[in-house]
């Protein structure tokens, strides 16, 4: 049994100055809740299916709401003399009570030295949704008033709207991305406890994305604070 070293963990340890490297460059996904676990080696002491009823079973028993199982085909090789009927086959059972959500993984103990792998995660209070969706209404009303107000001060310059291109696209273009993906992925297996907001937004998967489009933004907020100079001063005549 082992218990999560933070709240938050990337490849289940926390977060320091040497994971940086994995958080920006393509394993933030990695960056998740900390959850306490546990294994099962050796054999399977009966079949994968007799397991997964009894599981389920003793789960309903003791108040736990189990959802349907969902297994998938792992593919561990490649070329024309892998059979697919060989492959291991992964199962997943998901259950919740209360704020506990309990995810147990049922693999063969001959590919992975393990049959069983079981996860507990707390999940989100229900305040959370409506707190966070409220906070994204309020920057985004924020920003779009700095922004504004930026816009105005930046008229005519010529770096300001690639300046404000880059920030734009930088930001935005992860959502869809992420949305669509985790859309398919909520809708493939039950979820109990959904993703945090920030996933759906691309964050911390495509930080880099993000710090990037934050450099323009506040190289386009200097550029907004920096006086400007007229061309056509104004000229006063006496007399």
């Amino acid at each position: 049994m082992s218990t999560p070293r933070a709240l938050f963990v990337i490849y289940g340890q926390p977060l320091f100055r040497a994971s940086l490297r994995d958080l920006l460059l393509g394993d933030g996904g990695e960056y998740q809740e900390g959850g306490a676990g546990g294994s099962a080696v050796g054999p399977m002491p009966t079949s994968q299916e007799a397991t997964l009823a009894t599981a389920g079973r003793r789960l309903r028993d003791a108040g736990w709401q189990v959802y349907e199982p969902t297994s998938e085909v792992l593919q561990t090789c490649a070329g024309p003399r892998c059979d697919p009927a060989t492959q291991p086959v992964e199962t997943v059972l998901v259950a919740r009570r209360g704020d506990t959500v309990l995810r147990a993984t049922f693999d063969d103990p001959r590919t992975f030295g393990s049959y069983l792998v079981v996860e507990l995660q707390r999940a989100a209070p229900p305040a959370v949704l409506p707190a966070a969706v409220l906070a994204g209404l309020v920057g985004g009303a924020l920003a779009w008033l700095v922004f504004a107000w930026a816009s105005r001060r930046t008229e005519g310059r010529r770096r300001a709207p690639l300046l404000l291109g880059v920030t734009l696209f930088l930001w935005w273009a992860p959502v869809p991305l992420s949305t669509a993906s985790l859309a398919r992925h909520h809708l493939d297996e039950p979820h109990p406890s959904w993703h945090p907001l920030w996933e759906w937004l691309g964050q911390p998967t495509l930080s880099l994305f993000f710090l990037v489009g934050l450099a323009a933004a506040l190289v386009l907020l200097v550029t907004a604070l920096t006086p400007r100079r007229d061309p056509s001063p104004l000229t006063v005549s006496l007399g």
